[in-house]
């Protein structure tokens, strides 16, 4: 039988309080694993033009000097809104690390650390009154309510939460040096769901709906390593009700990064080891894989992070180690690709589209202090050519982080935190906007 060892929690035996240093970083951690998060969960929609459908179906495999150019950019606006009127954030003390609509409500999860109750007071969060994981709801216009907690810490407090939406309900996956599932089939009352022991001893990375199946990734800190009992790759896990989960046999070693939904099936990215070159999977079932190195990428160190698809359609966004920004390509059938342009822009090393009714946004943005140029975002009608979005009402990034864009039925949700000022010990409070598209 296949057994772990208990993930520890900061002081958790001592009742010391919980090191708001050791918070912050513990955060910088979460945040990097939720923009790799948010690259997976796109949708690209739109009708491909004949000529480029011919590109890909003709000749001979395409490389990295075939790329489709910029066309006529259009004039199209993001225009932002707080989903709250009243300018209301979360709960002081709530660090959120995913978002989703819901029935007419917007869902948040994350975790909850009790904040200072005196100005100025210094680390003082008792470990035994963290919550991991919670989620908060918000109705649409409407102020945030704490829908449910685990009454306790779960895995730790270097984890990451995802909500992954179901015809059933919502799927809640706690992420660190395990995983735990829960099910819910309103958003307030959730059920922990009993996992194979080899798939709760690693970790998710990315999970995905469709074609009446869960499918979820998870990554596997053991491989080389001395424990081999849960082998050398990346895992593969379907589950038709989120609560039975069935592991997928892949016929290479592969470390995984994104899935997404197809019209036939599934598509996952990532890279194989053998190759250590970016690489797609495509699935009919989610059981039996095949696999695609991505051509043209000269060097190692890259790998396939996010996956995208709506009808013949699909986005492969990859990373070059050392190189950026991302590069994105696109396919009709999941194993002949173009390379695509974003126009415009000064984009940094992470660009991490999402859908909106009028096509794909892609966006990155630079941290207060940095040198980069703050928020950018891009828009696809298909994925196949990109133009840079001008922005209305957007926060001011000398105040305000963007942590992630996620999917919405209007357009999409940002999450936007607010640091405190230098002298406060207070942690930064996080807000949801609304993003919609309109042309100019």
């Amino acid at each position: 039988m296949l057994t772990r060892s208990p993930v520890p929690f900061n002081d958790s035996m001592t009742g010391h309080a919980v090191d708001r240093d050791a918070q912050a970083l513990m955060k910088e951690a979460r945040r990097r694993r939720r923009r790799r998060w948010s690259v997976g969960v796109v949708v690209v929609v739109a009708v491909v033009v004949a000529t480029l459908v011919a590109a890909i179906h003709g000749g001979g495999p395409p490389s990295a000097t075939r790329v489709i150019p910029p066309g006529p950019a259009p004039r199209l606006i993001a225009r932002w809104t707080p989903s709250d009127p009243s300018g209301g954030s979360l709960p002081l003390g709530a660090q959120i690390t995913d978002v989703v609509s819901f029935r007419g409500h917007v869902l948040a999860s994350g975790l909850f650390f009790p904040p200072c109750t005196s100005p100025g007071e210094p680390a003082c969060t008792p470990a035994e009154k963290v919550l991991e994981p919670v989620v908060w709801s918000s109705a649409a216009k409407g102020k945030w309510n704490e829908a449910w907690n685990s009454d306790g810490v779960t895995l730790g407090t270097g984890t990451v939460q995802h909500l992954v939406i179901t015809p059933d309900g919502v799927l809640l996956f706690d992420s660190g040096m395990a995983t735990a599932l829960w099910r819910s089939t309103n958003g307030v009352t959730f059920t922990r769901v009993n996992l194979p022991p080899a798939m709760e001893a690693l970790s998710v990375s990315d999970a995905t709906w469709g074609h009446g199946l869960t499918v979820a990734i998870l990554s596997n800190r053991f491989a080389g390593g001395p424990d081999k009992v849960y082998g050398q790759s990346d895992t593969v896990w379907t589950s038709a009700n989120g609560s039975t989960w069935t592991q997928s046999p892949l016929s290479q070693v592969a470390v995984l990064a994104a899935v997404t939904t197809t019209s036939s099936g599934f598509l996952m990215g990532g890279q194989t080891k053998s190759t250590k070159r970016p690489t797609v999977w495509t699935s009919a079932d989610g059981m039996q894989w095949t696999a695609t190195t991505l051509p043209g990428i000269p060097g190692d160190g890259s790998e396939t992070t996010a996956v995208a698809s709506i009808g013949r359609d699909m986005t492969a966004v990859v990373g070059v180690a050392g190189v950026g920004p991302g590069m994105y390509w696109w396919s009709t059938n999941g194993t002949k690709w173009m390379r695509t342009t974003l126009a415009g822009g000064s984009s940094g090393t992470s660009t991490n589209p999402v859908a909106t009714p009028t096509g794909l946004i892609a966006w990155d943005a630079s941290y207060p202090g940095s040198d980069g140029a703050g928020v950018e975002l891009w828009s696809s009608p298909n994925g196949v050519r990109w133009h840079q979005v001008i922005l209305r009402g957007a926060p001011r990034t000398s105040r305000s982080v963007l942590e992630g864009l996620y999917p919405d039925q209007g357009g999409a949700l940002a999450l936007i935190s607010l640091p405190p000022s230098p002298s406060s010990n207070s942690p930064e409070r996080y807000q949801v906007w609304q993003v919609s598209l309109t042309r100019r």
